[in-house]
């Protein structure tokens, strides 16, 4: 309740004026004027939780998409955002006192699995923020293509999605207004061939670190005529930016997982006979998954694919190994298939 009412009741500002890059103001500075930088509304958070009795952590920690390396040897300024930490009998909440949306408790890519300095009456102590895992990050697409010819076909999508993306929506759904979400959404280049009509985005609710999305869409040469038979071509395939072994000088971060599954149902005018090209697959490795499932049911076909990539570093000796299984994930996500009908 606490901790909705700071979201409700005050807006970030970044005071930065003299000393205030590291000082906070006053919890009353914040009560009077319902605003301030991450370090005044977090030690107003703290007093607002001090005045119900419950104790909680000033806490310093680098934020950013990329967690970042603390130097423990070198006592220096090295963090850049201030959040509230809630030890509890057997775990920790985590409170990003400036953000307005979101969830409760919610260490999102912003502050998750990097080392964060508890201020307490004692002075400071090391530890880490949670580390997000697959469920935490996890995106589900449940898409239909409705297939009229080879060149003019629809397509419908139900996702509900976690981690960077549930991220990148929220903050696009409270920000702009709904002439301005779709060109946004498209920036996020979701899917291939589609033409998007309808954008519809809510939360289950105020304290879920899920969003879900509902687009309509026409698909442009994702399916071809060829011949009698139909050409079908990967709409949503896993793309990762890859230096070639031979090349590659730095080490390689996943700094948390990827976790994506989808389902396609593919609608068409008649029973399928053969399909060729697409067969059911599985990549296992250390490094992670890759599962495919081909179902044919009379005249729809439905792939079922999940990708998961563990979040890990690894090493330039290393680096071949783990190139060897994402480009076959890649591969595998690029194949097309070919229909033959009846």
């Amino acid at each position: 309740m606490l901790y909705k009412y700071l979201q409700d009741n005050t807006r970030y500002i970044n005071v930065s004026l003299k000393v205030g890059g590291l000082q906070p103001k006053s919890a009353l500075y914040v009560c009077e004027n319902k605003y301030g930088d991450c370090k005044a509304l977090t030690n107003y958070m703290q007093a607002l939780l001090e005045y119900a009795g419950i104790q909680s952590n000033y806490t310093l920690v680098y934020a950013g998409r990329r967690p970042k390396y603390i130097k423990i040897d070198y006592p220096s300024q090295q963090f850049n955002h201030v959040i509230l930490s809630v030890p509890m009998e057997k775990d920790t909440l985590w409170l990003d006192c400036t953000d307005k949306t979101a969830p409760f408790n919610y260490a999102g890519i912003f502050i998750q699995n990097r080392s964060v300095l508890l201020i307490d009456n004692k002075g400071g102590t090391l530890t880490r923020s949670p580390a997000l895992q697959p469920p935490d990050v996890e995106e589900y697409y449940n898409i239909n293509i409705n297939v009229v010819n080879g060149a003019d076909n629809s397509m419908q999508v139900e996702a509900h999605v976690k981690g960077a993306l549930f991220d990148y929506l929220r903050g696009m759904d409270e920000a702009l207004k709904e002439r301005d979400k779709l060109e946004y959404f498209e920036d996020a280049d979701l899917f291939e061939f589609t033409d998007v009509q309808q954008l519809g985005i809510k939360r289950p609710s105020r304290d879920s670190s899920q969003i879900i999305f509902e687009v309509d869409a026409q698909l442009n040469n994702a399916v071809e005529q060829v011949g009698g038979r139909l050409l079908i071509k990967p709409i949503k395939p896993f793309y990762l930016k890859l230096e070639k072994p031979e090349v590659r000088t730095q080490e390689l971060r996943f700094d948390y997982p990827i976790n994506v599954k989808d389902s396609i149902t593919y609608n068409l005018p008649e029973d399928v006979k053969v399909l060729s090209g697409i067969k059911p697959l599985r990549l296992e490795s250390d490094y992670g998954v890759y599962n495919r499932e081909v179902l044919i049911n009379g005249h729809q076909l439905t792939i079922n694919r999940h990708l998961l990539v563990n979040a890990a570093c690894y090493s330039v000796e290393e680096y071949s190994q783990v190139y060897n299984f994402l480009k076959a994930c890649i591969n595998a996500d690029l194949q097309k298939g070919m229909i033959t009908f009846n």
